[in-house]
């Protein structure tokens, strides 16, 4: 299905596969009048949430193992995306499985992903940060970026969106840290977003 039918289907998009690549210029050109949302996190944490999330179907696709049978959308989906978008990442994790010279063909459930790899996605991950923040650096009204695990509601996020305040809600916090750290809760979004189009609010189109 050609990609601007899909986007114009929904009201608001995230995720894959907006969430990687330049595919957020591609709504900007086609839909004008667009809202963007960068969410941002500790990139060290976002790694490691990462990997704890797709770094199963990550070693799947290095392996060159079948697809998962519940794989998003169609099967085979996720590795599609993970072959073309992390093909860095998966270079690296080939070097190192290699080495390990893993006797079952599998790595171990508690297996721990090389600094290189890691560091690796940290480099993309802020990158690609930088690059949507310098796109929109002169249209302010269309960027809001904003960490998630600093914030206690979506104040912000309504704001933007011109909404009602009433509508503001808290922010869920899940994997919250245990307890007597001095850290506060880190949000670990479940989704891992990095760009979210909003192409239409309560009903009424921006474009």
């Amino acid at each position: 299905m050609p990609f601007k039918q899909v986007m114009s289907e929904l009201d608001f998009h995230q995720d894959l596969p907006i969430s990687q690549g330049h595919y957020y210029i591609a709504i900007d050109a086609l839909f004008p009048n667009s809202k963007f949302i960068l969410t941002t996190r500790d990139s060290r944490s976002w790694a490691e949430s990462t990997l704890r999330r797709y770094g199963n179907r990550l070693i799947h696709v290095a392996l060159n193992l079948e697809s998962l049978p519940r794989a998003s959308l169609f099967t085979g989906y996720s590795h599609s995306w993970i072959s073309h978008f992390m093909r860095k990442q998966i270079a690296i994790l080939k070097t190192d499985l290699e080495k390990r010279q893993l006797s079952d063909g599998l790595p171990p459930k508690d297996y721990e992903f090389s600094s290189e790899l890691k560091a690796s996605l940290i480099k993309d991950y802020e990158e690609r940060n930088e690059e949507i923040i310098n796109y929109f650096k002169y249209r302010p009204d269309d960027l809001l970026v904003i960490d998630l695990s600093c914030e206690l509601n979506t104040r912000k996020i309504t704001k933007f969106l011109g909404i009602s305040c009433h509508f503001s809600a808290p922010i869920p916090h899940k994997n919250k840290k245990s307890a007597g750290t001095t850290e506060r809760e880190i949000q670990e979004i479940s989704i891992d977003l990095d760009a979210i189009s909003i192409n239409q609010i309560l009903g009424k189109s921006l474009f």
